[in-house]
């Protein structure tokens, strides 16, 4: 296992997304919280899978990755985020777990005056994929 970039993340799934109140929808627009997110800690993108360490921890396998999109769409809109998501966007991963279908939602590197690293990593997450 190769590390081949790290970083900090902020990430939650759209499952905490749809579930979230009203406080944790505005939040973003009047806090220094940053983004809409449930879970903060380390992401580490090695030649075999994602890592995401923190107050939760979850592998997944790039063979298990189904679709990587950058963008906002139906669940994770711009409302949940400062400047209504003018300077970055949200990476998402659909990814199977188990016989589970599973869709995280990423910000990475995420600096307060609103700008992420998600660009980078969808390309060097695209680039492995396609190898």
């Amino acid at each position: 296992m190769q590390q081949l970039a790290t970083g900090i993340a902020l990430w939650c799934s759209d499952q905490e997304i749809l579930d979230r109140n009203i406080y944790e929808g505005i939040a973003p627009h009047f806090s220094g919280a940053g983004p809409f997110h449930k879970h903060s800690g380390n992401i580490i993108l090695c030649t075999n899978a994602i890592y995401l360490e923190g107050d939760e921890i979850t592998k997944i396998p790039h063979t298990a990755i189904e679709q990587l999109f950058l963008g906002y769409d139906e669940i994770y809109t711009r409302s949940l985020v400062k400047n209504f998501g003018l300077l970055f966007q949200p990476l998402r991963i659909n990814y199977e777990d188990n016989g589970n279908d599973h869709s995280i939602y990423l910000i990475i590197d995420y600096h307060f005056m609103g700008t992420s690293k998600n660009q980078a990593w969808f390309s060097a997450i695209k680039d492995l994929l396609s190898d």
